[in-house]
Formats: C-alpha cells, structure tokens, sequence
C-alpha cells in the first residue's frame, strides 16, 4: 500500500511539471500578442494625426518597433541554432548540369548526352 501511495505522487509530479510548461509557452504567446496589439494601434492613431506630428510619431514608432525586434529575435536565436546544426548535417549535392550546388536534393552526376 504505501508503494503505491509513493507512484501515485510521483505521477502527480509529473503532471504538475508537464503544466507548469504548457502555461510557459502560452504566457509567451500572450505577450507576443499584447505587443502585436499596441503598435497596430498607434498605426491608427498615426494615420489620423496631421502631417506637422508625423516626424515624432515616427521616431516612436521607430523605438517600440526595435524592442519588438530585439525580443523577437532572441527567442529566434535558438531556433537559427538548431536550424545551423541541421544546415551542417545536410551535404550539398551538385545538380547534373554541373551548375551550382543544390542543398537537400539527391541527384546521380551522370550528365545527360544530347
């Protein structure tokens, strides 16, 4: 009896972790979405303005628009690693026509006789 009350808890362990994670990756999500929100807004808001105001609201625009970029790409940055890794598996293989070479394509070397 008391292995089974200790395999039930590690059970609910587990699961707890497995939603700890899950509620991560859509508080991410959520605040992808709540900066997508904000600069449509002031997109609105910087076509109705007047042309005097443009040059300012462009300077802001301009910022908030470089934190979304800097964030954005450091969540990139690990997914260009693992893409990086994939890229130096791959062979480059070189087309039949001797042209340049083709990544991902498996093709024979023989050149067709005309």
């Amino acid at each position: 009896m008391q292995l089974e009350g200790k395999q039930r808890k590690k059970q609910q362990q587990q699961q707890q972790q497995h939603q700890q994670q899950q509620q991560q990756q859509q508080q991410q999500q959520q605040q992808q979405q709540q900066q997508q929100q904000p600069h449509q807004l002031q997109q609105l808001q910087h076509n109705r303005q007047q042309q005097q105001k443009l040059h300012r609201n462009q300077q802001q625009q301009q910022q908030y628009h470089r934190q979304q970029q800097q964030q954005q790409q450091q969540q990139k940055q690990q997914q260009q690693q693992q893409q990086q890794q994939q890229q130096q598996q791959q062979q480059t293989t070189y087309s039949p026509w001797g042209g340049e070479a083709v990544g991902g394509f498996s093709c024979s070397c023989q050149r067709t006789s005309t």
